[in-house]
């Protein structure tokens, strides 16, 4: 487990486990990407990527504040490629909302602008677990461990 449970009676601990799972998320995500745009791209895609926009710098797409940024407003629709292989194109408004509404999460931790409690902890892990879920993302056992420690308390 990449991840342990927090102490609930200690908000740092949640602020803490609320930006753990947005990293192992965003991380699972790169992951997920890297693996399928060096097959069609090679191995230095980020960096010889098809410019959908010919004079927009290279990305850091390892941060996680970037690569939700850049996937839920479609900044590079290149990135988009792997994600739609495995989304429904009827749902891909859905999904990237989702995203962009997990850019916004992370936002709001990072940033200590969410009060961490369990409430709110659990709705963060239930958005990102419904984006793990289609992804098929290591952190689905992350996120599964926080939803039955929270389903016990």
């Amino acid at each position: 487990m990449r991840l342990t449970k927090p102490n609930w009676d200690f908000p740092v601990q949640v602020n803490q486990a609320g930006i753990g799972i947005i990293n192992l998320f965003t991380s699972d995500l790169y992951e997920f990407l890297d693996s399928s745009l060096s097959k069609l791209f090679g191995v230095n895609w980020a960096t010889t990527f098809p410019q959908d926009f010919p004079n927009k710098p290279t990305s850091n797409f390892r941060d996680p504040s970037i690569l939700l940024k850049d996937l839920g407003r479609k900044i590079t629709p290149s990135l988009r490629l792997p994600i739609n292989a495995k989304v429904a194109p009827d749902q891909y408004t859905r999904f990237y909302n989702l995203l962009d509404d997990i850019h916004g999460e992370r936002h709001l931790w990072v940033h200590q602008e969410i009060e961490p409690t369990k409430k709110n902890l659990f709705a963060l892990v239930k958005l990102i677990l419904a984006v793990a879920t289609i992804l098929n993302l290591p952190v689905k056992s992350e996120c599964e461990m926080l939803v039955n420690e929270v389903n016990e308390i």
